[in-house]
């Protein structure tokens, strides 16, 4: 079913919103988890370079997510622009 411009712009919009949502979730995730090893650290004395470590790699862990999130939005907005390309 054919779709006309002002329809695809919407979609792909609709693509670009959910994928900046769904990484600002993950970010709010990740402030979450920060304060959470924070609050162990105080709680239970975590050794600081445990700590760090767990930090680092929760963000990276994070990270990867976030990219993987970008990389299905644009293939999204890729799949929509071939799919509809001569109209």
């Amino acid at each position: 079913m054919p779709l006309i411009r002002g329809g695809r712009k919407e979609l792909v919009e609709s693509i670009k919103k959910i994928g900046k949502e769904s990484s600002v979730v993950i970010r709010v995730i990740v402030r979450d988890v920060g304060g959470v090893l924070k609050a162990e650290k105080e709680v239970i004395e975590i050794v600081e370079d445990g700590l760090e470590i767990g930090e680092t790699g929760v963000k990276k862990l994070i990270g990867g997510y976030i990219a993987r999130i970008d990389g299905l939005v644009l293939i999204g907005v890729l799949c929509l622009n071939f799919l509809y390309r001569g109209e």
